[in-house]
């Protein structure tokens, strides 16, 4: 069943990766934003501080990137009115290992399972990752326009 998956993740040297993927392995859109220059020889630079995964199955997904980035934008409501639910849920206390996982949509299109999974490392508090997952969601549909292919080399 073909699966794209929204991502936006942070690095320990500030960088902030921010994508969609196709099937698991192919990097269909992409934007990378560089982390401070002092971190950059950090042997630990590249390692995360926390990701935020949007996961989408369903048969009828599309694979071309400018029809992928239209997908996403169509559902935004979808997936923003969740990202607040779920922050919700976790700044109240949740009890649980991570990753966190997550998939009570409301307005899912017909055939498509979405789920959101969530990691922080470094002692990240629930509160923390929340307040995360609430600017995602406030900036959803601007983190989508600033995609792009990525470069020959990167696929």
């Amino acid at each position: 069943m073909p699966e794209l998956t929204f991502y936006r993740q942070a690095r320990h040297d500030g960088g902030i990766r921010t994508g969609i993927e196709g099937d698991g392995e192919n990097t269909l859109l992409i934007e990378f934003l560089e982390g401070s220059p002092e971190h950059q020889d950090d042997p630990l630079g590249a390692a995360l501080l926390w990701y935020v995964d949007l996961r989408c199955r369903g048969e009828n997904l599309p694979i071309e990137p400018d029809d992928v980035k239209g997908w996403f934008l169509r559902q935004r409501n979808v997936f923003q009115e969740g990202l607040q639910r779920f922050a919700d849920l976790i700044s109240a206390g949740k009890d649980d290992s991570f990753p966190l996982r997550w998939s009570e949509f409301h307005g899912v299109p017909d055939g498509v399972q979405i789920e959101l999974v969530c990691s922080a490392i470094r002692r990240i508090t629930g509160h923390e990752l929340a307040n995360i997952l609430r600017e995602i969601g406030l900036n959803f549909e601007d983190y989508l326009l600033r995609l792009a292919p990525p470069e020959p080399a990167l696929r």
